[in-house]
């Protein structure tokens, strides 16, 4: 949806002006596989958690956020004779970094994660049950996740930039408080 029609929606939803719509633009171009990618890694991280393998997931996330800020301060900023491309390019590192992790991930795991035709039509199968047992699931975290939050960040951005800018950092830093509780409750799950 986003990669098709991401401008109508940033430009209804979100009332921006000419300025900030084509710099949104540019952002989520490459984001639009974020999703995609993030289900991916979700998957390589909940089977290294099965397999016991957590050290595997906290060197690849070290050297993925390592890799994504090394980029984003020499491509951004211009750094070390690389040109200045600006906030742009912060959605096309993040994705870049995202396929390197996943290229880790499967790396890491091959001997673990095998693939047999075989299988395939069970696969398939359990797939479809499980989809249609987690329907509600997948609902409530739409909801709750996608829509609400769409719904507050556009109420916060027809207020000004200003505005939505302090909502963020103060989000952010919130985010950071509840960290411990993150990890914690992995950690248990695990």
């Amino acid at each position: 949806l986003i990669f098709l029609f991401g401008k109508n929606i940033l430009m209804v939803l979100f009332d921006l002006d000419n300025k900030t719509l084509i710099q949104a633009m540019k952002y989520l171009q490459p984001m639009t596989f974020y999703v995609l990618l993030q289900l991916i890694i979700f998957a390589y991280t909940s089977t290294c958690k099965v397999l016991n393998k957590t050290k595997i997931i906290l060197y690849i996330s070290i050297f993925s956020s390592i890799l994504d800020v090394t980029l984003d301060y020499i491509f951004v900023m211009g750094k070390f004779g690389m040109p200045k491309i600006g906030v742009e390019f912060v959605g096309y590192s993040t994705i870049f970094t995202m396929f390197i992790s996943i290229l880790l991930y499967s790396y890491f795991l091959r001997e673990q994660i095998k693939f047999d035709l075989k299988c395939l039509s069970n696969y398939f199968k359990n797939t479809l049950n499980h989809f249609k047992l987690s329907i509600p699931l997948i609902l409530q975290e739409i909801i709750d996740g996608s829509v609400y939050g769409l719904f507050v960040n556009m109420i916060l951005v027809r207020l000004g930039t200003i505005d939505y800018a302090g909502y963020v950092i103060i989000n952010t830093i919130i985010g950071l408080l509840f960290l411990f509780k993150y990890v914690y409750g992995s950690a248990v799950l695990s």
